[in-house]
């Protein structure tokens, strides 16, 4: 997934895994509210007693159609391998990492 470019210091090398660290988990986790937010609507209109066979019907096909999709795009995988080479190449340049503590500040 990611290529490492010739003339890129291991700054820029650091700086780019960051980048599109936070872009897959921008993307997971746009998906995962989508999902959720169809979830509370089957909630919401059952408990209300406006969900109708068809809203249902409509409801549950996109709540599978994305729930599908976060599965084949396999988010978790290409989090672990980013932290991964995050972590090494920050280990290699500077001696330490701090990525993959759960710091919001490190990504």
């Amino acid at each position: 997934m990611t290529k490492f470019h010739r003339n890129e210091t291991e700054e820029q090398i650091i700086e780019r895994l960051r980048a599109s660290y936070r872009r897959v988990l921008a993307e997971n986790n746009a998906l995962v509210q989508k999902i959720w937010d169809i979830e509370l609507k089957l909630v919401d209109l059952q408990s209300t007693n406006q969900l109708t066979p068809e809203k249902k019907a409509a409801l549950e096909q996109d709540l599978q159609r994305l729930t599908t999709e976060s599965l084949h795009k396999n988010y978790n995988a290409i989090l672990d391998d980013l932290t991964t080479k995050i972590y090494n190449q920050e280990v290699a340049t500077y001696g330490k990492s701090d990525f993959g503590n759960n710091s919001p500040f490190t990504i």
